[in-house]
């Protein structure tokens, strides 16, 4: 019922449920299922919908994947995967692109023209409305992904297994660290190690 309806360009694509993909102009070369999936959108090209109301009244999708009810919404996807119940629901229009939300609620707070998110575990948000190229998986491990943070929120880091490199010649890279029961290893350039010993208090 009304699936498709109002779209003057339909081509190598699926739509199926009451609404779905209602009033596009151009569908191409994408699966579109669920009651308003994609409702409003006035584009949609090579993506894949399925949910109720899922990327409804973004505008435009291309080259995405969002599933889940109420995933996307409000949110234009650009080369993006959203996933969960309220994955990437946007409080207000928004576009996101090269992107990874999966979890329910995870990415519900951005605004604006957002990219380089990947967020991952319930409720999982960035620290900001309007912040790019973030990295929270469960927010237990956080990046800013410009290779200079990465932060550890717990009280501690584990490493489970002991290891000493044979030598301060010992194949390494340049960052690497381990430990043993009496010294910190680290290696600071190519098979290049340093070490500091370790004691009781």
């Amino acid at each position: 019922n009304d699936a498709a309806k109002l779209a003057t360009t339909l081509s190598t694509s699926t739509v199926i449920n009451d609404t779905a993909a209602a009033a596009a102009t151009v569908i191409s070369s994408s699966e579109i299922i669920g009651n308003e999936a994609g409702n409003t959108l006035t584009q949609i090209q090579s993506c894949v919908i399925i949910g109720n109301l899922a990327a409804a009244i973004a505008g435009n999708a291309s080259a995405s994947v969002v599933i889940g009810s109420q995933a996307s919404r409000s949110t234009l996807p650009v080369n993006t995967v959203a996933i969960g119940d309220g994955a990437a629901k946007s409080p207000s229009s928004a576009q996101l692109s090269n992107s990874v939300v999966i979890g329910a609620t995870s990415g519900d707070s951005i605004t604006g023209t957002r990219t380089g998110l990947c967020l991952i575990g319930y409720a999982v948000d960035p620290p900001t409305a309007t912040t790019d190229n973030y990295l929270s998986i469960c927010n237990v491990i956080k990046s800013d992904l410009t290779g200079t943070i990465v932060e550890f929120p717990g009280t501690g880091i584990r490493i489970g297994t002991q290891a000493t490199p044979a030598s301060a010649g010992a194949t390494g890279v340049k960052g690497d660290i381990v430990h043993d029961t009496d010294y910190i290893y680290c290696c600071i350039a190519t098979n290049t190690w340093k070490r500091v010993a370790i004691a009781t208090w």
